[in-house]
């Protein structure tokens, strides 16, 4: 029985709580002790093989044993050798009998026969009561024969109340199982309140309920004189006639109407407390069966015991219910496995959990582990490996466990768990809990912030690599110029020279673009309006893309204002619909779109870049090929590309990453492969005034995989003539080959020369030079004394001096640089020979600024 109860409780919502409640229930074996100990017979609890499970205390008297010396003892061991073939057709025919009786040699502890007469009633499991007198003296038998029967009518009352859980069914099995075991004709039971002055009618039978209430309720505890001696002595109170019974006015009107003759009144307790009370009548004089008072009051106990387990049952279930709410409202998914005598089952799930792996939770509480296994398997990316190590923990109770665990159903997830051992108040592993939870958002916002940090990384190295290469492209152009100066331009040499030269310039291209990547390209960012640019962009290419490509320009007519560079932007939205182009070799649909966009902490989920406020959005999305999964992460990266070798220079996206770092921006992209992808390009709106936006040059759309051109300086090729000159200047620079090289250029043009490589020794130079110096021409980044620092120090010695700054880097820096320091420009390399000359006369013609 105690197996059932804890089954039926373990089994319900609340997992560890009702498992607690388990233990609080009165045991089997402390209501069959009960049994017996009350009985003044001698009595046996024997199993159908006739083993001795319980003995009583009188029936050790009886023999002269101790408990201990009867327990497992078999039957036939104690009878004469005459009867034990009896007693074993007895045990063979009990199954299938009401009861036996028969007279039996008991053999006693010192082998001594005595006649008894024994009684056999069969009770629940193949296990029988058999109640022993010794015919040798008078017994309670002789008066009262029907004890056997008041014993199993006690049975079958603590075994109906005592498997129930419910209160109105612990009242209801309660009245109708004592009626029957006294033969009452009507009877009621009446519970005290919470504060214990006041009765109130819980369950009735044979009179009518709404007179019976009134007449209960209608007067307080303090004015029933019965209910108080009852709770008072705590005994059986037996009234053969309702006239001398202390009764409320009213109850005693409606019992006489009742025509109820006498009445039993039982006391219903819990550990000492009084909890109500039970009245049973019969409307017959005098004809209450013949009762046992002890009986009576074990059956008051065994109820009061079983009311308070339904009510315990009852505030469990009303936790269980907030809890439940609770738990439903707990972003983790929780699974609980309790280890039960019956198998491994699953008693708490949460909806969360049912989200996350597609079933209705309500689905798996109750079913045992074995059939919900199958379920969460199914959902996963690597189902074998995550049922090794489920079967591992499992079979591991004291081990905690914290993993990462990959859905694939019934959509892509990525979660954390967290399992660990469930111990009931006695430190014992009565199960396990699982707590999974959501981690595909900062998964993905992480991956995104070290790929963010990597390209950051990668563009602070592109940068140096730009400028050192910029370097040396000076000085290779520069020679070039000078080498073909020699030459008839009609040869077979110049030619060569003159494409070496080209090539020079195409290696300039790729340096702007590793610019762009690591930030440093210039951008001048003005309040404009795109709508224009876009729309321009839109004409461009409609003349230049195949046929076969649907080219959709979608730009919403209030776009508001952002600080941009049109032209930045021009080359960001070409890069794109190359790439987009080269994506649809087959044909498709080219859309370029353009849309405000409001964005809440919600929408800048996943990705670590993005921020909420108001944007323009810049999308371009294809019908092509799409990008892997495996490529996705690298796409940015300069110099990564998927074309042939001579189809590009995997520089285009790190060129767009570049331009949106510089823009204060980001980018997104979205791709499935055989389907298509989507960059979208978000763009900070302002609230200044947007400038007019002019025509963009229509530029050639470039071959795939060629990069787009930047204007560093004014496009003048090496065989424009350079003007006269004759002033003297002063060149520094750390590098000696371009320090050689601008030196010949300037002094090949008419020029006087002071060279110095680095800022001290450029201050000597200037000491140590009596005559007039027109012009500082100054490499920005020098190590030591930088050439911001070096034109203030030369300012002191000449504050008329003019100068112009030479850099490797980001023009836009640079011209800040010289704006504080008051030089009259910036020239980045490498430059042409005459670009340079151009630039240095215009310097030198320029007025000086005033003081």
């Amino acid at each position: 029985m105690l197996g059932v109860m804890l089954a039926i409780v373990f089994r319900r919502p609340g997992g560890r709580a009702f498992a607690q409640l388990g233990y609080a229930l009165w045991p089997e074996k402390t209501w069959r002790r009960l049994l017996m100990e009350l009985s003044s017979d001698a009595m046996l609890l024997v199993d159908r093989s006739g083993r001795v499970l319980e003995a009583n205390q009188s029936l050790c008297d009886l023999g002269g044993w101790t408990q201990a010396e009867l327990l497992d003892r078999p039957l036939v061991s104690l009878v004469g050798e005459s009867d034990r073939r009896a007693v074993a057709e007895a045990l063979a025919r009990l199954p299938g009998a009401r009861s036996l009786t028969g007279q039996v040699v008991l053999r006693n502890k010192q082998e001594e026969l005595m006649r008894t007469e024994w009684r056999w009633v069969p009770v629940s499991k193949g296990e029988f009561y058999i109640f022993i007198r010794d015919l040798r003296a008078p017994t309670r038998f002789e008066a009262t024969p029907d004890v056997a029967e008041e014993m199993t009518a006690l049975n079958r009352v603590s075994t109906s109340v005592s498997q129930l859980l419910d209160l109105q069914s612990v009242l209801d099995h309660a009245i109708e199982e004592t009626m029957r075991v006294v033969g009452a004709d009507v009877g009621a039971i009446t519970m005290l309140d919470a504060g214990g002055g006041k009765l109130a009618l819980a369950v009735q039978r044979g009179l009518p309920a709404e007179r019976l209430r009134n007449a209960v309720e209608s007067v307080p505890l303090e004015g029933q004189e019965l209910a108080q001696q009852l709770f008072k002595t705590r005994s059986i109170l037996y009234h053969k006639s309702l006239n001398r019974a202390p009764l409320p006015s009213a109850l005693a009107q409606l019992l006489q109407e009742q025509q109820v003759h006498a009445m039993i009144s039982i006391p219903i307790v819990s550990k000492g407390r009084a909890l109500g009370q039970m009245d049973l009548g019969v409307q017959r004089p005098n004809q209450f069966q013949t009762v046992n008072t002890a009986v009576l009051s074990a059956i008051g106990e065994q109820i009061g015991m079983a009311i308070q387990n339904a009510r315990l049952m009852q505030e469990v279930n009303e936790k269980a219910v907030h809890l439940q709410y609770v738990l439903d409202s707990s972003p983790a998914g929780i699974l609980v496995v309790s280890t039960l005598p019956q198998g491994e089952m699953v008693t708490l799930v949460n909806s969360r959990f049912g989200e996350m792996f597609g079933v209705a939770s309500g689905t798996l509480a109750n079913r045992p582990l074995e059939e919900v296994r199958p379920l969460l398997f199914n959902c996963c990316a690597d189902p074998q490996e995550f049922k090794h190590r489920f079967a591992r923990l499992m079979a591991a109770p004291t081990t905690e466990d914290r993993g990462e665990l990959a859905l694939q159903r019934p959509k892509p997830l990525v979660l954390d768990y967290f399992t660990a051992p469930v111990h009931d108040d006695y430190k014992r592993v009565i199960g396990r809990i699982w707590v999974f939870t959501d981690i595909t958002q900062q998964k993905a916002m992480s991956e995104g912030l070290q790929q963010m940090q990597k390209l950051e990384s990668v563009g602070t190295l592109a940068s140096g690599i730009a400028h050192d290469f910029r370097n040396l492209l000076n000085t290779i152009m520069g020679n070039l110029t000078l080498a073909r100066d020699n030459l008839n331009d009609a040869g077979e040499a110049a030619h060569r020279l003159t494409n070496a030269e080209a090539a020079a310039q195409s290696a300039a291209a790729v340096c702007e673009s590793l610019l762009a990547f690591g930030r440093k390209a210039p951008a001048k960012l003005v309040p404009v309006r795109l709508r224009s640019t876009l729309e321009e962009v839109g004409r461009m290419l409609h003349s230049s893309l195949p046929s076969n490509i649907q080219l959709i320009i979608d730009v919403a007519p209030d776009l508001r204002a952002v600080e941009a560079d049109t032209t930045q932007i021009l080359q960001v939205v070409m890069n794109l619909a190359i790439n987009a182009r080269d994506a649809m070799p087959k044909g498709g649909r080219l859309i370029i779109r353009a849309r405000n966009r409001d964005l809440d902490e919600a929408a800048c989920a996943g990705h670590p870049e993005a921020r909420p406020g108001s944007f323009v959005l810049i999308e371009v999305e294809d019908t092509g090929t799409g990008i892997p999964p495996a490529v996705m992460a690298r796409i940015f990266e300069p110099f990564f590309t998927t074309k042939a070798p001579d189809k590009g220079t995997g520089l285009g996206l790190a060129m767009v990453y570049g331009v949106a770092k510089a823009h204060r921006s980001w980018v997104q992209v979205q791709s499935q492969l055989h389907v298509g992808t989507v960059f979208q390009f978000f763009l900070p709106v302002t609230d200044k005034p947007a400038q007019p936006t002019e025509p963009v040059f229509k530029p050639r759309i470039p071959a795939p995989g060629s990069q787009p051109r930047p204007a560093a300086t004014p496009p003048m090729t090496s065989q424009t003539p350079a003007p006269a000159a004759s002033e003297t200047i002063l060149v520094t620079d750390d590098d000696e080959m371009v320090l050689e090289l601008t030196k010949t250029f300037l002094e090949k043009a008419g020029y006087k020369t002071l060279v110095a490589n680095g800022g001290l020794q450029a201050l000597d130079q200037l000491r140590a030079h009596p005559g007039p110096v027109s012009l500082a021409i100054l490499d920005l980044h020098m190590p030591g004394m930088s050439g911001e620092e070096c034109l203030r120090e030369l300012k002191k010695l000449r504050p008329d001096l003019k100068a112009i700054f030479l850099t490797g880097y980001d023009l836009e820096t640079a011209s800040e640089s010289a704006a504080k320091a008051g030089a009259a420009g910036v020239l980045t390399k490498p430059i042409l020979r005459n670009a340079l000359l151009a630039e240095v006369r215009r310097f030198l013609d320029a007025p000086a600024p005033a003081a």
